[in-house]
């Protein structure tokens, strides 16, 4: 790892290292200032969707608890109507389902959103 530039602070992160697949790095600040920005939104096969976004804009929209970083980005992010969702219900995020769930109705048409 010293070969490719890498330093590193906890040795004992080192032994996790090999079986990771992913590792996601904070150059840009994200997390240490506490800012996220929304860049894209993709379905669960990576290609673009406005469905993906629509649903994640009424979920950040329609809670009543406490926004999080990521909720006022997508809020930020882009303007979408939704006048013709009317807030039904809401099920607050928990640390057993790790999810808020929000419940809109679409003319006589129920819609959950975790």
């Amino acid at each position: 790892m010293s070969k490719k530039g890498v330093i590193v602070k906890r040795l004992a992160a080192i032994q996790n290292f090999g079986s990771m697949d992913v590792l996601c790095s904070d150059k840009t600040g994200t997390l240490t200032e506490n800012k996220v920005t929304v860049v894209r939104h993709v379905d669960m096969q990576g290609n673009e969707s406005e469905k993906v976004f629509q649903y994640s804009l009424l979920n950040s929209r329609n809670q009543t608890g406490l926004r999080s970083p990521l909720d006022e980005a997508i809020l930020k992010h882009d303007e979408i109507n939704t006048d013709r969702y009317q807030r039904i219900d809401e099920v607050p995020f928990d640390f057993v389902r790790k999810r808020l769930t929000i419940v809109v109705q679409e003319n006589q048409n129920n819609l959950m959103i975790h």
